[in-house]
Protein backbone atom coordinates (compact mmCIF):
# COMPACT_ATOMS: atom_id res chain seq x y z
CA UNK A 1 0.00 0.00 0.00
CA UNK A 2 1.21 3.52 -0.72
CA UNK A 3 1.24 6.64 1.42
CA UNK A 4 -1.01 8.42 -1.05
CA UNK A 5 -4.01 6.31 -0.17
CA UNK A 6 -6.85 8.22 1.38
CA UNK A 7 -8.45 7.01 4.57
CA UNK A 8 -11.82 5.31 4.23
CA UNK A 9 -14.80 7.52 5.02
CA UNK A 10 -16.31 7.20 8.45
CA UNK A 11 -19.80 5.66 8.04
CA UNK A 12 -21.06 7.48 11.16
CA UNK A 13 -20.23 10.93 9.73
CA UNK A 14 -22.43 12.66 7.18
CA UNK A 15 -20.89 13.08 3.71
CA UNK A 16 -21.22 16.88 3.97
CA UNK A 17 -20.56 17.98 7.55
CA UNK A 18 -21.27 21.62 6.76
CA UNK A 19 -24.87 20.68 5.99
CA UNK A 20 -25.50 18.95 9.27
CA UNK A 21 -28.48 20.32 11.15
CA UNK A 22 -28.77 20.44 14.90
CA UNK A 23 -31.67 18.44 16.28
CA UNK A 24 -34.71 20.62 16.95
CA UNK A 25 -34.98 22.01 20.43
CA UNK A 26 -38.16 21.93 22.32
CA UNK A 27 -40.79 24.28 20.97
CA UNK A 28 -42.03 27.02 23.27
CA UNK A 29 -45.54 25.75 22.54
CA UNK A 30 -44.74 22.46 24.29
CA UNK A 31 -44.64 24.32 27.57
CA UNK A 32 -48.14 25.57 28.46
CA UNK A 33 -46.65 28.27 30.69
CA UNK A 34 -44.72 29.76 27.75
CA UNK A 35 -47.77 30.44 25.52
CA UNK A 36 -47.53 34.14 26.32
CA UNK A 37 -43.98 34.28 24.91
CA UNK A 38 -45.11 32.47 21.77
CA UNK A 39 -47.98 34.90 21.37
CA UNK A 40 -45.58 37.86 21.74
CA UNK A 41 -43.23 36.40 19.10
CA UNK A 42 -46.16 35.82 16.76
CA UNK A 43 -47.34 39.40 17.26
CA UNK A 44 -43.81 40.71 16.60
CA UNK A 45 -43.56 38.70 13.37
CA UNK A 46 -47.01 39.93 12.34
CA UNK A 47 -46.06 43.57 13.04
CA UNK A 48 -42.82 43.19 11.10
CA UNK A 49 -44.72 41.66 8.16
CA UNK A 50 -47.22 44.53 8.21
CA UNK A 51 -44.41 47.09 8.19
CA UNK A 52 -42.72 45.36 5.27
CA UNK A 53 -46.03 45.17 3.42
CA UNK A 54 -46.73 48.88 4.02
CA UNK A 55 -43.25 49.89 2.87
CA UNK A 56 -43.58 47.63 -0.16
CA UNK A 57 -47.01 49.10 -0.92
CA UNK A 58 -45.65 52.65 -0.60
CA UNK A 59 -42.71 51.78 -2.87
CA UNK A 60 -45.08 50.19 -5.39
CA UNK A 61 -47.37 53.23 -5.39
CA UNK A 62 -44.45 55.64 -5.85
CA UNK A 63 -43.09 53.57 -8.74
CA UNK A 64 -46.56 53.35 -10.27
CA UNK A 65 -46.99 57.13 -10.00
CA UNK A 66 -43.59 57.67 -11.65
CA UNK A 67 -44.54 55.26 -14.43
CA UNK A 68 -47.85 57.07 -14.97
CA UNK A 69 -46.02 60.39 -15.20
CA UNK A 70 -43.57 59.02 -17.76
CA UNK A 71 -46.42 57.52 -19.77
CA UNK A 72 -48.31 60.81 -19.67
CA UNK A 73 -45.25 62.74 -20.84
CA UNK A 74 -44.67 60.23 -23.64
CA UNK A 75 -48.31 60.48 -24.68
CA UNK A 76 -48.16 64.29 -24.72
CA UNK A 77 -44.94 64.21 -26.79
CA UNK A 78 -46.52 61.79 -29.25
CA UNK A 79 -49.68 63.90 -29.56
CA UNK A 80 -47.56 67.00 -30.16
CA UNK A 81 -45.54 65.18 -32.83
CA UNK A 82 -48.75 64.05 -34.53
CA UNK A 83 -50.14 67.60 -34.48
CA UNK A 84 -46.88 68.94 -35.94
CA UNK A 85 -46.86 66.26 -38.63
CA UNK A 86 -50.50 67.01 -39.51
CA UNK A 87 -49.71 70.72 -39.71
CA UNK A 88 -46.74 70.05 -42.02
CA UNK A 89 -48.77 67.66 -44.17
CA UNK A 90 -51.59 70.16 -44.47
CA UNK A 91 -49.13 72.88 -45.52
CA UNK A 92 -47.60 70.54 -48.10
CA UNK A 93 -51.06 69.68 -49.43
CA UNK A 94 -51.92 73.35 -49.79
CA UNK A 95 -48.62 74.01 -51.57
CA UNK A 96 -49.23 71.05 -53.90
CA UNK A 97 -52.74 72.25 -54.61
CA UNK A 98 -51.48 75.76 -55.37
CA UNK A 99 -48.82 74.33 -57.66
CA UNK A 100 -51.42 72.27 -59.51
CA UNK A 101 -53.65 75.30 -60.06
CA UNK A 102 -50.66 77.35 -61.19
CA UNK A 103 -49.76 74.73 -63.76
CA UNK A 104 -53.38 74.50 -64.96
CA UNK A 105 -53.50 78.29 -65.41
CA UNK A 106 -50.18 78.29 -67.28
CA UNK A 107 -51.33 75.50 -69.58
CA UNK A 108 -54.62 77.29 -70.21
CA UNK A 109 -52.94 80.59 -71.10
CA UNK A 110 -50.29 78.92 -73.30
CA UNK A 111 -52.09 75.80 -74.53
CA UNK A 112 -55.40 77.18 -75.73
CA UNK A 113 -53.84 79.69 -78.19
CA UNK A 114 -51.47 76.97 -79.50
CA UNK A 115 -54.40 74.60 -79.93
CA UNK A 116 -56.43 77.24 -81.81
CA UNK A 117 -53.38 78.04 -83.97
CA UNK A 118 -53.10 74.36 -84.95
CA UNK A 119 -56.84 74.22 -85.74
CA UNK A 120 -56.44 77.33 -87.96
CA UNK A 121 -53.42 75.72 -89.67
CA UNK A 122 -55.51 72.57 -90.34
CA UNK A 123 -58.40 74.64 -91.79
CA UNK A 124 -55.97 76.55 -94.07
CA UNK A 125 -54.36 73.34 -95.32
CA UNK A 126 -57.72 71.65 -95.99
CA UNK A 127 -59.55 74.63 -97.56
CA UNK A 128 -56.67 76.63 -98.97
CA UNK A 129 -58.07 79.83 -97.44
CA UNK A 130 -55.57 82.12 -95.75
CA UNK A 131 -55.86 83.95 -92.37
CA UNK A 132 -57.58 81.24 -90.28
CA UNK A 133 -54.53 80.50 -88.16
CA UNK A 134 -54.13 84.22 -87.27
CA UNK A 135 -57.82 84.69 -86.41
CA UNK A 136 -58.08 81.49 -84.38
CA UNK A 137 -54.79 82.28 -82.57
CA UNK A 138 -56.22 85.66 -81.42
CA UNK A 139 -59.47 83.95 -80.35
CA UNK A 140 -57.41 81.30 -78.52
CA UNK A 141 -55.43 84.01 -76.70
CA UNK A 142 -58.62 85.62 -75.37
CA UNK A 143 -60.23 82.27 -74.49
CA UNK A 144 -57.04 80.99 -72.83
CA UNK A 145 -56.64 84.18 -70.82
CA UNK A 146 -60.31 84.06 -69.79
CA UNK A 147 -60.08 80.41 -68.78
CA UNK A 148 -56.87 81.13 -66.82
CA UNK A 149 -58.63 83.92 -64.92
CA UNK A 150 -61.56 81.58 -64.19
CA UNK A 151 -59.16 78.97 -62.74
CA UNK A 152 -57.44 81.66 -60.65
CA UNK A 153 -60.82 82.69 -59.16
CA UNK A 154 -61.60 79.06 -58.32
CA UNK A 155 -58.29 78.78 -56.51
CA UNK A 156 -58.97 81.97 -54.52
CA UNK A 157 -62.43 80.74 -53.47
CA UNK A 158 -61.07 77.43 -52.19
CA UNK A 159 -58.28 78.91 -50.12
Amino acid sequence: MTDDAQPAPDPKRAPFPELEVDPPSESPASDPNDLGALEEKTQAVLDEARQKMESTQADFESRLAALEQRASRAKNRREQEVREQNRRTQGEQQASSGLAYGMAIAYAIAGVPIGFYLIGLLIESLTGAQGWKNILTIVGIFLGFGYGMYLAQLQNRRS
